[in-house]
This record gives structure tokens, sequence and C-alpha cells, in this order.
């Protein structure tokens, strides 16, 4: 399973903000993925929050897609779960 998830995860986290503050310097159509990805709301509140800045709304957005994303992979994870057991 953890290699499974490594495939959906390694695209976000290396297509956003995380190891690069400074995303001007992208490529334009890395930039506009970057500017949808939800790992980069979360880099960027992180970021914010830990050096006294104003994380307002990147820390709506990652709550908006967390919740999005829980909304979304529950039911179908307790569909699998019922099926299986």
């Amino acid at each position: 399973m953890q290699g499974i998830s490594f495939i959906w995860t390694m695209p976000l986290v290396f297509g956003s903000s995380v190891l690069l503050a400074n995303t001007r310097t992208m490529p334009g159509w890395l930039q506009a993925w970057v500017k949808v990805n939800p790992v980069t709301d979360l880099a960027d509140s992180v970021r914010a929050l830990t050096m006294g800045g104003s994380a307002g709304p990147h820390v709506l957005f990652t709550l908006a897609w967390a919740a999005g994303i829980t909304i979304v992979a529950f039911p179908l994870a307790m569909r699998m779960y019922r099926r299986r057991v």
C-alpha cells in the first residue's frame, strides 16, 4: 500500500513549493501545477506560521483540501472495507 500511495504523493510533493519557496523561477507549465497543488498551500501555511507571517488564506485552503479529500475518501474506504469483511 505504501508503494501505491507513493505514486500519488511523489508528484504532489516534488511539484509543489516544499523544496523551493520562490516558484517564479520554474517553467510556466510547472508554475500552473504548483498553484493548484494542495501541498503548496500546506507548505506555504507551515512556512508562514513558523516564520511569523500571515498564513490566513493558505491555512483555509489547506483545511478545505483536507476536508474535501476526507469527504471523498472516507465513503470509498468504508465501502471497500465492508466488501472485504
